[in-house]
């Protein structure tokens, strides 16, 4: 089930923070109301002071500023910075009290660069007479190799894959493109696939989906983002954010023992590992 980077970061601050995700009701280039969800006549008035407002869509989509001034009788955050448009009824928005979008995302994509999905890939041969194929560029180590097979066959019998006999690792020149060349012992009669640990791409924008599971990359990201607080917090709350980062550093890991691929290689003959 795909994700978008938008749920993957109201997830991970809905557990980690005290945050609000809703439509303005209007406002101005430098404040935002919304009685529905800011309104709280007991609320201190410091209670968003300084957290981050996220336009997500309509007027000034993807701005970010911070609150300099929080009303809970009219439920209205006033910003430092003017936005380049007046806020309207347009606009969707997040309230983040700890971190910047931007270091949510940057622990999300963190995350998705640990967690590894098993995937094929088909090569293509050097032109030098040897049987060398560039592995792709994201194959950087030789643990993500599992298999390499040989597809043969075609329709209407169908085409079915079979292990090659023999393949190695070998480095690549420098400057190519891939890190990793794959050499075989004999011409393949078909088109040659690897089959790798593959880690998940960075998500670019809030509509961008991955494929990983929410709870994994939710625990990672956790984790990173309390390594980013315990960096930056006052003497007193380094012990809470470390113990924090702890329990979802757990959580990751048990969650990287039930959805992380196991990769079982043959071992070449000669072959250096």
């Amino acid at each position: 089930m795909s994700v978008t980077r938008a749920e993957l970061r109201r997830a991970v601050a809905a557990r980690m923070m005290r945050t609000v995700v809703g439509v303005a009701g209007g406002g101005s280039t430098v404040a935002l109301a919304d009685p529905a969800e800011l309104q709280d006549a007991g609320a201190s008035d410091d209670l968003w002071t300084g957290a981050w407002l996220h336009i997500t869509a309509g007027a000034n989509a993807g701005e970010v500023r911070r609150v300099a001034a929080y009303d809970p009788a009219s439920g209205s955050v006033t910003v430092q910075r003017p936005f380049a448009r007046p806020i309207d009824t347009t606009s969707e928005y997040e309230l983040l009290r700890l971190l910047a979008p931007a270091e949510l995302h940057r622990a999300i994509d963190d995350t998705l660069a640990r967690c590894w999905r098993r995937t094929l890939a088909d090569l293509t041969a050097v032109a030098d007479g040897r049987q060398r194929f560039p592995l792709p560029a994201w194959v950087s180590r030789r643990q993500q190799v599992v298999e390499v097979w040989e597809r043969r066959g075609a329709p209407p019998r169908g085409e079915h894959l079979r292990a090659v006999d023999w393949w190695r690792l070998t480095r690549s020149p420098d400057g190519h493109e891939s890190p990793l060349h794959l050499e075989v012992g004999e011409a393949p009669d078909g088109a040659l696939i690897v089959e790798a640990l593959r880690p998940y791409e960075a998500l670019t924008t809030d509509r961008s989906v991955t494929d990983a599971p929410v709870d994994w990359v939710t625990a990672g990201a956790l984790a990173h983002a309390y390594w980013r607080l315990r960096r930056d917090a006052a003497a007193d709350d380094v012990d809470r954010y470390a113990a924090l980062q702890y329990e979802a550093a757990c959580e990751f890991q048990r969650l990287s023992r039930l959805y992380q691929p196991r990769a079982v290689r043959r071992v070449q003959l000669g072959e250096r590992l």
